[in-house]
């Protein structure tokens, strides 16, 4: 699974660069032009890494044995997504130099939004599926084993006859 830091700390030396000309050497047109363009390219890689690890998180979970366990997981990259959010938020409220940068960011902090959403509803969703399982009573369990092992008799029967001595 990608992790998203690494993607982070490039948009943020990308943005360094962007800013860090000074007016006695500004840089050429084609510098400016460069780092925009590895600027656009790290926020998709980000785009894409993000969504790579909400895909995994998705395919992994579903095959968790415990919800609760899965709704642990959720919670925490829901966190890690938020964080991603709020991190491109706070950038983009510096005003990026260019404006198809500014696009990209407003374009990333969209994706991360919905990812931020879906995340959340995972979260939710396997939580509600714990806390029903926790409330499941220990005789619907005990019943299941004893439909498993064959013990069950037809519903006729269970009606109309005396329930047989308890089991020992």
């Amino acid at each position: 699974m990608p992790t998203l830091e690494p993607a982070l700390d490039d948009i943020s030396r990308d943005l360094a660069a962007l800013r860090a000309s000074s007016p006695e050497e500004p840089p050429t047109p084609e510098q400016v032009y460069e780092a925009i363009a590895k600027l656009r390219s790290d926020i998709d890689s980000l785009i894409a890494d993000v969504q790579q690890l909400y895909n995994s998180a998705v395919l992994v979970t579903a095959e968790f044995s415990s919800p609760g366990l899965a709704a642990d997981s959720w919670k925490d990259l829901r966190e890690k997504f938020l964080g991603v959010f709020r991190i491109l938020e706070r950038t983009l409220s510096q005003k990026p130099l260019e404006y198809s940068v500014y696009m990209s960011f407003e374009h990333a902090i969209g994706v991360v939004r919905s990812i931020v959403n879906q995340a959340n509803q995972q979260y939710q969703s396997y939580s509600e599926k714990a806390l029903d399982l926790a409330e499941i009573p220990e005789s619907f369990f005990a019943g299941l084993e004893d439909i498993r092992a064959g013990r069950v008799v037809d519903m006729e029967q269970a009606l109309n006859e005396p329930p047989p001595p308890p089991r020992v």
